[in-house]
């Protein structure tokens, strides 16, 4: 997660962050993927609970091996 953005109202929040997927690649780094969560929150004893994430892919590198779950892109 980079730069999450948390507003909190009581007892619920909202926080938007983004997210990279690095990998090792040919011998180089290579960014897979990228893109932003959308985070709804529920906030119990001082504790953050998610109640939903949403995953906005913004960009995705095709032509590449599975990942380790055996989704390709």
């Amino acid at each position: 997660m980079i730069e999450p953005l948390l507003d909190v109202d009581g007892s619920h929040a909202t926080c938007v962050s983004y997210f990279a997927v690095l990998m090792h690649h040919d011998d180089a780094p290579l960014l897979r993927v990228f893109g932003r969560y959308h985070d709804r929150l529920r906030i119990e004893d001082g504790r953050r609970r998610f109640r939903e994430r949403v995953a906005e892919i913004q960009s995705m590198r095709s032509g590449l091996p599975a990942l380790a779950w055996g989704r390709g892109g």
